[in-house]
């Protein structure tokens, strides 16, 4: 999924939800970054801590610009209907990375399906 450009007009960009990796490519290089622990990923900035309107979202365009950034959202405590509003001991979080040359879904989604299920 490309953020903008897969999405549908008034969806939500504050969060997105990561399979096994994201990959950030251009035709020259990139990093492919796997998640086994934290399936949760910001683009562009921290702007989860935003939420208020129905359509309030990220302007990914804007945001990201020539540099993507992308943050874990390693652990949610807006809402506190059903869960505590706190999280209390230790949590391991576990992140592969691996620079490459240039896009290749396919080498991505290989190097992911290896770590996650070795």
């Amino acid at each position: 999924m490309r953020p903008e450009m897969d999405q549908l007009p008034g969806s939500c960009k504050n969060w997105f939800p990561v399979s096994r990796w994201v990959d950030v490519a251009n035709d020259d290089y990139g990093v492919t970054w796997i998640t086994l622990d934290a399936p949760m990923i910001e683009v562009g900035g921290p702007n989860g801590q935003d939420v208020g309107l129905p359509n309030q979202s990220v302007d990914l365009a804007q945001a990201c610009g020539t540099i993507a950034t992308v943050y874990s959202w390693a652990m949610n405590n807006h809402w506190g209907t059903n869960y505590r509003a706190y999280q209390q001991g230790l949590v391991t979080f576990r992140f592969i990375l691996r620079p490459h040359r240039g896009a290749n879904h396919g080498e991505a989604t290989r190097l992911a399906l290896a770590r996650v299920s070795p």
